[in-house]
């Protein structure tokens, strides 16, 4: 492809259920670091840690970034599950090579596996209303006092009384990651109530063979899915001054626009970069609210808890009947927060119903990721995890990148952690040896937590000072605008090149469509699916077609 006017017109086709095929390696962008020290990771990882004492709770909170619903942590989640999993690389093997089980597509092989015939335990094992087998994915049982809501299907035991789920039963599905908390499962279960909505809409449409309605029902679904990725998700998560930059340069350059990430290599056979995967992809860490209200009837619970009992949002068993999700707490209802925009100003909504808000991308982790489950991690701090995962890796800095960008690197006064211990906000300098050699995720971080910091210096007369910015000045009530934070121009443009790199190399997505009657049934699918132009290309769209709004 030599230009690309409209990126919608060159994604698309086909079935690539390339599940199986393997495993791939990952592809480095920058030459290798020399590496840190390993004790000084340690305590920057330390630093980046936030107060403990931060409860569960449903109420405006100064940590909120009012660009991001909360949902998108989770689809970020979900996305990055669907994109790669290393299980050959080890902290603990200085020198061990990453490979990735997943296919570097967004393919949604997390939900689909390797299809029904490869694995008909995912599938519907018999026909039911609205249901066709080895065509519709198996749904789990019935949520309690949720009407239209399923867990995952989970694996039965047979007991006296006949076959039994018990609570630490573990899902079907397709990436086991994706059980791992209340959130992410309940968007396993609503994509695969998606697709089966899909498959449902074609049988009105055509009549086809099983394996026929699988494929088409899975293409609709996989280019739905890799339209919101790019239109909503990516939209909200990075800058847009960044956003649109890069999609200008596609518009006007096509392949010559990717700086980090080109042709030659994703030619041959594609490879996620190791820079995405180790590091810049991580910022959604940072967003990770202490803990999350699912729906009227839930009281607010922290994502994590030490003993991982009934007050924790941890997954890994069957999906509690009071954690399903209402999704209006989780994704703006229509376009009443569209992608792209800078409202809302002031946080200040305290209504019992109301929508939360992703904590900011900062160089800060609530304290339930200090020390993570042990079906998880073992029992390590995130922030300690992914510091030593990206040393593993070697990867180049933060400020290596910028000079390739050819972007002026963060100034010292950027570099700085949250001295947040106390429940405010303030900023400490990190230690001199990363002043000028910044590890690539922490640098990313404190790129997006730029307007924080321009805020509290602003508090404190242009220099750094020991005034703490408090909640009017978060949540919007001093100035009339709360702070907020995305990904700027390095962390930005090497997640963007990723995305739109792995969607170009892929034959299959949905700017490639070549069959006439695949393009005709496409815009058909999206006709309904965006009602004619009365909805927006967004999670909330997706949840709504699906039924669960």
């Amino acid at each position: 492809m030599t230009n690309q006017t409209n990126l919608d017109s060159k994604l698309a086709a086909g079935s690539h259920g390339s599940v199986g095929q393997g495993e791939t390696t990952f592809v480095r962008l920058l030459p290798p670091h020399g590496g840190f020290e390993e004790t000084k990771l340690f305590e920057l990882a330390e630093k980046m840690i936030g107060n403990a004492g931060d409860p569960a709770n449903n109420d405006p909170d100064g940590e909120e970034n009012l660009l991001v619903p909360a949902g998108y942590t989770y689809l970020g989640q979900f996305i990055d599950h669907d994109l790669t999993f290393d299980t050959t690389s080890s902290l603990d093997k200085p020198g061990s090579v990453p490979t990735n089980l997943r296919t570097p597509r967004l393919d949604l092989d997390c939900l689909y596996g390797s299809g029904p015939s490869d694995e008909p335990y995912l599938y519907a094992p018999r026909n039911d209303l609205k249901i066709k087998k080895g065509v519709s994915l198996a749904p789990g049982t019935p949520l309690v006092g949720s009407p239209g809501r399923f867990d995952l299907p989970r694996i039965a035991e047979q007991t006296p009384e006949g076959l039994a789920i018990r609570d630490d039963a573990r899902a079907i599905i397709g990436d086991p990651r994706n059980d791992e908390n209340a959130i992410v499962c309940n968007l396993q279960a609503a994509f695969i109530q998606f697709h089966n909505v899909v498959v449902s809409w074609l049988d009105h449409q055509q009549t086809l063979s099983a394996a026929t309605h699988f494929t088409k029902a899975r293409n609709l679904v996989r280019w739905t899915y890799q339209k919101i990725v790019v239109r909503d998700y990516l939209r909200r998560i990075i800058d847009p001054r960044t956003y649109n930059d890069f999609r200008e340069e596609l518009r006007t350059k096509g392949e010559n626009a990717f700086r980090l990430y080109p042709k030659n290599l994703r030619d041959t056979s594609t490879r996620i970069p190791l820079e995405f995967a180790g590091a810049a992809y991580r910022f959604g860490h940072s967003m990770i609210r202490t803990g999350y209200k699912l729906n009227t009837a839930h009281q607010p619970q922290k994502i994590f808890t030490p003993d991982q009992g009934i007050n924790s949002l941890m997954g890994f068993g069957k999906l509690r009947d009071d954690h399903w999700i209402e999704w209006k707490r989780f994704f703006p209802e229509g376009d009443q927060f569209p992608a792209g925009s800078t409202e809302p100003r002031i946080n200040n909504n305290t209504a019992e119903d109301r929508l939360q808000w992703a904590y900011r991308i900062d160089t800060s982790l609530v304290d339930p990721l200090r020390v993570l489950p042990d079906a998880i991690s073992g029992g390590d701090s995130l922030a300690v995890l992914n510091l030593r995962r990206g040393n593993l890796f070697r990867l180049a800095n933060g400020q290596t990148f910028a000079t390739a960008l050819g972007l002026p690197v963060l100034e010292d006064k950027y570099l700085v952690a949250r001295d947040n211990k106390t429940g405010e906000y303030g900023y400490e300098a990190i230690d001199d040896r990363f002043k000028h050699d910044t590890p690539l995720w922490f640098y990313v971080l404190a790129e997006a937590q730029r307007p924080l910091v321009d805020t509290w210096l602003a508090k404190n007369g242009g220099v750094p000072g020991a005034q703490k910015l408090d909640n009017n000045d978060l949540l919007g009530l001093a100035t009339g605008q709360a702070p907020t934070s995305q990904l700027g121009p390095v962390g930005g443009r090497i997640v963007l090149e990723t995305f739109y790199g792995l969607l170009f190399s892929d034959p299959q997505s949905y700017g490639s469509i070549r069959d006439q009657a695949d393009r005709e049934l496409w815009q058909e699918w999206l006709s309904h699916f965006l009602d004619h132009g009365k909805r927006t290309m967004s999670m909330w769209t997706l949840l709504e077609v699906a039924g669960l709004t």
